[in-house]
């Protein structure tokens, strides 16, 4: 079969045409991070909230300095991070237990159970005249002694001492 010459520019238009379309992927949707406070899903549900007036210091451990955060929840979530080899603002990454190798990360319910952090990463987004916030993103964290596991992800805020 012969196309005659109008039908075969036809085609080669139609064929340019549709190999022109964008090669770009559609824009993703970015991940908020939840203002309130560090939520957690999966084994429980439940928030840290950010108003919680933690406290944090800076110590040094093996010539590392390092950041250790201090909840003052009295019932409920908490969080702990540790951050080593604090710098002031930046990510610390990856999250691995035990602490002072790796920054650190655990959350958890006050007089129930733990979940510690061995991927994901802390930033802190500002440290100015001793107010320090940020974020933490950890998946898949493991109970302490079980076998379930945990995400969270939001933010956090913390006063020197």
């Amino acid at each position: 079969m012969l196309l005659d010459p109008p039908r075969v520019m036809a085609l080669a238009v139609v064929l340019v045409v549709a190999a022109c379309g964008s090669s770009n992927p559609p824009p993703q949707a970015q991940t908020q991070v939840p203002p309130d406070g560090v939520h957690m899903n999966g084994a429980i549900t439940t928030v840290y909230p950010i108003t919680d007036n933690a406290t944090c210091n800076v110590a040094m451990v093996n010539a590392d300095k390092i950041l250790q955060f201090k909840p003052n929840a009295k019932a409920g979530a908490v969080i702990g991070l540790e951050l080593i080899k604090y710098k002031g603002a930046g990510t610390y990454a990856p999250l691995d237990w035990p602490p002072y190798q790796n920054s650190a990360a655990w959350v958890g319910l006050i007089g129930g159970h733990t979940w510690r952090a061995y991927g994901g990463q802390v930033t802190v987004t500002s440290d100015i005249n001793g107010k320090v916030s940020g974020t933490l993103e950890a998946t898949g964290m493991q109970e302490v002694g079980g076998t379930t596991t945990v995400n969270a992800s939001g933010s956090w805020r913390c006063q020197t001492v």
